[in-house]
């Protein structure tokens, strides 16, 4: 369906030399090009409700979007319903991208599609600047930078920014590509302070939590083992532990009267030094040491996959230079 709404023209059995360029370009973007470039927009930045069907609870019925005949009162209240995730794939975003930012742009003349999808890097030779005015504006400008490359990327939300004549019929206001899909990534990750969000930070690192206090105990309790409290009591001990612990507890009879199982090892004062270093090394591992590690780990486990969000970001930044300088 992309396909046939972006293909840039078409060819004829016969030969016209009017100098028209545009004479035979048959694209829908000509008539319908706010309507497109949400559409376009919408699906590269998986902003379903510019694009998505709705759900009339009520009915039962899917409502599908009027891109072109739709009027204003219908948008408002077809907006009151739930979306329909669309179920798009790799492959329709990637359409779209090179639909917006460079196809649509070579058949219309128009440079609105380049400018919603442009995204740009600080430093870099394709940068723009952005007046202070415009930055100081969260709606109108944001700024990203990637956690692993140190590169930062910023847009202008050219639909905030933009006349009435971007709008579409139905008066949905445009999307900006670019803008948007920056600013979704930043809302995804961090908080208003700039900070990794604690919400997603705290399930990651619940998910590492137990393998991370095993690690930590495997590793903790094998370094008190090296200590020589630990390796002159011998092995006997640890394995009559519970009998020794109650021995510990000043349970002695407990121990003595159960002499056929619990060895004399455990009864000394080097054997009892090394169970208390192996259980301070286990609430260390449990306590201390295995949540921070899990900690850390989810926030590197964040910050890659942070960096792996830049990925249609950088594309949409090429596939516009492209253009911008073919």
């Amino acid at each position: 369906v992309l396909n046939a709404m972006i293909s840039p023209g078409e060819n004829f059995a016969y030969v016209d030399d009017r100098p028209d360029l545009l004479k035979y370009r048959m694209n829908w973007s000509m008539m319908f090009g706010p309507e497109m470039l949400n559409l376009a927009g919408g699906i590269a930045t998986r902003s379903y409700d510019a694009y998505a069907p709705r759900y009339n609870e009520a009915t039962g019925e899917v409502v599908w979007r009027s891109f072109t005949t739709g009027d204003e009162a219908d948008e408002v209240a077809n907006n009151a319903y739930p979306v329909i995730n669309p179920g798009d794939n790799y492959t329709v975003r990637l359409i779209s991208i090179i639909m917006g930012s460079a196809w649509m742009p070579q058949v219309s003349m128009d440079k609105s599609f380049n400018e919603a999808f442009k995204i740009g890097i600080v430093g870099a030779v394709d940068g723009f600047e952005v007046p202070d005015s415009i930055k100081s504006n969260p709606d109108a400008y944001v700024e990203l930078t990637d956690p692993i490359t140190y590169r930062t990327f910023y847009a202008v939300n050219t639909g905030a920014l933009g006349d009435r004549y971007r709008q579409t019929i139905g008066g949905a206001p445009p999307v900006s590509a670019g803008y948007t899909i920056l600013k979704k990534i930043k809302d995804l990750y961090y908080d208003e302070n700039g900070n990794f969000r604690a919400d997603k930070l705290q399930l990651e690192a619940e998910s590492r939590l137990e393998d991370e206090i095993a690690d930590a105990e495997e590793e903790l309790i094998g370094i008190a083992d090296t200590v020589q409290v630990c390796t002159e009591a011998g092995d006997d001990c640890y394995q009559h532990e519970e009998l020794s612990m109650l021995y510990d507890e000043g349970e002695q009879a407990v121990c003595t009267e159960a002499a056929t199982n619990c060895s004399l090892a455990c009864l000394d004062e080097g054997s009892r030094d090394c169970r208390r270093l192996r259980r301070r090394a286990e609430s260390q591992a449990q306590n201390v040491l295995g949540p921070q590690r899990a900690e850390e780990a989810a926030a590197f486990s964040l910050r890659a996959s942070l960096h792996n969000e830049f990925y249609f970001p950088e594309m949409i930044r090429g596939w516009v230079h492209i253009y911008e300088n073919y």
